[in-house]
């Protein structure tokens, strides 16, 4: 399970500017400047996708990891 930040947007084409969609874009960040990338037309999101949100509370449940140091045998 991986967070995505993907978002439907709508997109406003044509002569009239109507809005079209939703389609699905990915949030990405290139230069330093946050841009929005088209999927393409009928993209599914991969096994195990979640939404940043659902991701946040999967991680709630799980225990804080502690970090046990090393013993070398017989100390």
């Amino acid at each position: 399970m991986a967070p995505v930040s993907v978002h439907r947007r709508l997109v406003k084409r044509g002569k009239e500017r109507c809005p079209h969609g939703p389609y699905p874009y990915l949030r990405v960040k290139k230069e330093g400047k946050w841009r929005w990338q088209y999927l393409g037309k009928g993209w599914q999101p991969p096994e195990g996708f979640t939404r940043a949100g659902e991701f946040r509370k999967h991680l709630a449940h799980i225990p804080d990891l502690t970090v046990i140091p090393h013993r070398a045998p017989g100390t």
